[in-house]
């Protein structure tokens, strides 16, 4: 398994969105991707693959550094605005480590 969603609920049980969940190879740490929300806010096209996803628009992901990337069919193309050592490279999305998987 290459990504896995994960619906965010509250203490209710009511489903609020869910996200999808990835492992960066160029970050070293996972990424979600919202594709559902019942509450407002931005949502990616997601084609419900696990295996081989695609993602729509581009993914912006900051905190310790920048990564911003284009998912498509269980390849993840990095954008030379990224901050690490994968920017400009194409890659497979790895396995998710078992932490991830649910």
């Amino acid at each position: 398994m290459i990504c896995n969603k994960i619906r965010d609920v509250d203490q209710s049980g009511n489903v609020l969105g869910a996200r999808v969940w990835f492992f960066c190879p160029g970050c070293e740490e996972a990424h979600a991707v919202r594709v559902m929300s019942t509450g407002g806010g931005s949502v990616w096209e997601w084609n419900g693959s696990e295996e081989a996803p695609t993602f729509s628009p581009s993914l912006l992901c900051t905190g310790v550094g920048r990564c911003h990337s284009f998912i498509k069919d269980g390849k993840i193309q990095f954008l030379n605005d990224c901050s690490h050592a994968l920017a400009g490279k194409t890659v497979p999305l790895p396995e998710l480590p078992d932490w991830l998987k649910r």
